[in-house]
């Protein structure tokens, strides 16, 4: 990859507190040798592909076996995120169902989806937090699968 070009990057700004271990997931998927991803525990600091993690209680949001777990809204301008992107975290649905490893695994799936990744196939469930079905079948952190998809294929472009 040539150095002098600028590479894909996101900044997580973690607002959820302890329980949640979004500065573990933001640290893993700075693996790809395509993707940066920071951490950031306070401020966007006006800069743009800043994406903001929350914990808040949706009562309209259901907690069910596949989902309401997480809330996602991606904005984008100019095929860039905007500072309205936001992540929410369901604590509804955490604090009756989810374990420490299941709050890790939704970070790292939410996380994920920001990065660009989609739901990947029930099966990989052994090899991606992407997976889709029970929270408690997903994998904790990403994977081969995750990184792969980044540098091979979403983030390609910038070699």
């Amino acid at each position: 990859m040539d150095a002098n070009k600028p590479r894909a990057w996101v900044r997580i700004v973690d607002d959820t507190g302890p329980r949640w271990p979004v500065y573990a997931a933001t640290l893993e998927w700075d693996t790809p040798a395509k993707f940066d991803a920071i951490y950031n525990g306070d401020s966007c600091g006006g800069q743009g592909h800043c994406v903001r993690i929350a914990v808040t209680q949706n009562i309209d949001q259901p907690c069910l076996q596949y989902g309401g777990f997480a809330v996602l809204i991606k904005n984008v301008n100019n095929n860039h995120l905007s500072d309205a992107t936001y992540v929410r975290f369901n604590s509804r649905c955490a604090q009756l169902q989810f374990s420490d490893r299941d709050r890790r695994a939704l970070a790292c799936e939410e996380i994920g989806h920001v990065i660009g990744l989609d739901h990947a196939a029930s099966s990989l469930y052994q090899e991606t937090c992407m997976a889709s079905g029970p929270i408690d079948r997903l994998h904790h952190k990403p994977w081969g699968h995750d990184f792969n998809m980044i540098d091979n294929v979403i983030y390609d472009h910038n070699d």
